[in-house]
């Protein structure tokens, strides 16, 4: 069964991480050495990183080396009608290492195989959370190793396999970029600007008073994060990002048997910038009221047609309906098994240079911010003027 409630907010907003993020005043001392040992360590992988192949004359060496390192400090507090469930800080390193065989114009990327066998090490993975030098370089040494032959092995199979074929791709797999180097200041947590505990408590004893509430659910997140970069080209970087939630969830069930929810959700780039705690409890007790309006709403009719989507809704809505459509990524190439599995990948459109010729002669988006209504049926003289947006 559906439910109908006029003026009500569609849509849920999604990952921390869609959210654009913004960078914190720098602190003062900065004794991060982990870009000294990716540094380190690339320079070793460049000047000694080489596989001898039985039947060839020359060793093979990766044309391209990628460090990435992504630092986490997240502090996430939850409560419940107000009392506090859980208060925790968790911190996470996490590595990725990729290297490339071959040139720009044919490598060892993009490439699927039968074979989906990885090792046992990995070339991605957690590290130590102490920015350890040593450590890091260990951890670092052994994934480029890892990494880099798996590359041999993929590049090998995937050049047997475009042999194989009557009409090979003829689009580079890489492109070669100036470097960028970009070093911002690091910046370290700060979780006392505010007391995240009595604020989630407050708030979320807002909804004590809807005693057909079943369930309730805020939490708050903060979260710091440095992004590193290094690549064998020259690029280095080095990013200090925070962003910062407050979620909230609230449930319960119609006359029918029915289970029905609501969301408040809201994002701010610094934890400085998130609503006060009346601005919260405001929001909430709205929300409480929306999802009583919600369970005692007749059952609506079945309905096909259009639909209209509030801005909160829809851009989320873009995002995950049409945006995976007009992917134009290049889909990887595949053989066997891998082949035939890939097959089951929901379709994007303009996947192949003609539909992306035709998209260009023929797709007109537009919008119309002024509309109030959307009508049943479009005159055949209108549908023209719809798909030129006049």
């Amino acid at each position: 069964m559906k439910r109908v409630l006029p003026a009500m907010a569609l849509g849920f907003a999604g990952a921390f991480f869609a959210a654009s993020f913004s960078a914190p005043p720098a602190a003062a001392d900065d004794n991060d050495h982990t870009l000294e040992a990716m540094r380190d360590e690339m320079a070793r992988s460049k000047a000694r990183l080489e596989l001898k192949i039985p039947g060839t004359g020359t060793p093979v060496r990766p044309y391209y080396i990628e460090y990435r390192l992504l630092d986490l400090d997240v502090r996430t507090v939850v409560a419940e009608f107000g009392a506090i469930v859980s208060s925790t800080t968790v911190r996470n390193r996490f590595m990725s290492v990729e290297a490339r065989v071959g040139n720009y114009k044919l490598d060892s990327s993009n490439f699927i195989s039968d074979d989906a066998f990885r090792g046992f090490i990995g070339s991605t993975g957690s590290v130590g959370i102490d920015r350890d030098y040593n450590s890091l370089r260990q951890d670092l040494w052994i994934a480029t190793d890892q990494a880099f032959k798996e590359a041999v092995e993929q590049f090998s199979r995937k050049q047997a396999y475009l042999n194989s074929l009557a009409r090979p791709t003829n689009i580079d797999d890489f492109s070669q970029e100036p470097a960028v180097k970009l070093v911002e200041p690091r910046v370290e947590p700060d979780w006392s600007s505010r007391n995240w505990e009595a604020e989630a408590r407050e708030t979320s004893a807002a909804l004590r008073g809807f005693s057909e509430m079943y369930s309730s659910r805020v939490a708050y997140h903060i979260i710091y994060a440095t992004e590193y970069l290094l690549t064998s080209e020259g690029t280095e970087i080095r990013t200090s990002r925070t962003l910062s939630a407050i979620e909230a969830g609230m449930e319960t069930q119609a006359e029918d048997g029915m289970p029905v929810h609501n969301f408040y959700a809201t994002y701010a780039a610094r934890p400085a910038d998130l609503p006060t705690v009346p601005q919260v409890r405001q929001a909430l007790e709205k929300a409480g009221q929306q999802l009583m309006a919600l369970r005692a709403a007749p059952p609506a009719q079945d309905y096909t047609g259009p639909v209209l989507f509030e801005a909160k809704a829809a851009g989320s809505l873009l995002a995950q309906m049409l945006g995976p459509s007009l992917n134009g990524s290049r889909s990887p190439v595949a053989r066997g098994r891998a082949r035939r599995a890939r097959g089951h990948r929901r379709k994007r459109h303009f996947e192949k240079p003609a539909d992306v010729a035709a998209a260009r002669a023929g797709l007109r988006p537009f919008q119309r911010p002024w509309a109030r209504g959307f009508p049943q049926r479009p005159a055949a003289d209108d549908e023209q003027s719809l798909l030129h947006g006049e």
